[in-house]
C-alpha cells in the first residue's frame, strides 16, 4: 500500500505494465488508495499535544549521538581556545531527511549558538570556498571544525 522511501521511478512503470496487461485493476488501485486516505485523515484529525522541549535532554543525547574516530586532544574544547566552524549546517543544521525521516520542529538548536552560550570564543563561515586572505585568517584559530551535510554531496 504504501512505499518508503519513494522510488516511483522504479515501481511506477512496473506497476503501469501490470495494470495494461490486466494484473492490477482499478479496483485494487482505489482499495489501496482508499485505505491510505483513512490512515491520513485519521491522523489529520489526532490532537497533537503540545509538549515543551526539555533543552538538557536534547544537548546530552545530541552529545551521545557524535562519532569522533580519534581525539588527539580535540575534545573537549576549552574556553580559552578560539574555534571556527566552517559550513552553514553549524549554524542551520539539517535535521530531516525525506519521507519518514522528516522531522517538524518549532525549535532547532546549532553548534554555534551552544558553544557561545557556553562562553567559547567562536566564529562561523558559512562557505568552503574561500579567499587567499580568507585562508591566511583561518591560521589565527585553535581548532576548526567543519560541518558537512548531504546537500554538499552529488552523486552524479
Amino acid at each position: 500500500d504504501l512505499e518508503m522511501p519513494c522510488n516511483a521511478e522504479l515501481s511506477l512503470p512496473i506497476l503501469k505494465k501490470a495494470y495494461a496487461e490486466g494484473e492490477l485493476t482499478e479496483a485494487e488501485i482505489d482499495e489501496k488508495i482508499e485505505k491510505m486516505l483513512r490512515i491520513a485523515l485519521k491522523r489529520k484529525n489526532t490532537e497533537i499535544s503540545e509538549r515543551g522541549v526539555d533543552e538538557e535532554k536534547v544537548r546530552r543525547w545530541t552529545g551521545e549521538c557524535f562519532v569522533l574516530l580519534k581525539n588527539e586532544g580535540v575534545l573537549p574544547f576549552q574556553k580559552q581556545e578560539k574555534i571556527l566552524l566552517v559550513g552553514d549546517a553549524a549554524k542551520t543544521p539539517r535535521i530531516q531527511g525525506g519521507g519518514c525521516a522528516n522531522i517538524k520542529t518549532d525549535q532547532v538548536l546549532n553548534a554555534f549558538n551552544e558553544l557561545k552560550k557556553a562562553g567559547t570564543d567562536v566564529d562561523c563561515i558559512d562557505t568552503f570556498t574561500l579567499s587567499e586572505a580568507e585562508l591566511e585568517s583561518v591560521k589565527q584559530y585553535d581548532k576548526i571544525v567543519v560541518f558537512l551535510s548531504i546537500r554538499y554531496f552529488r552523486l552524479d
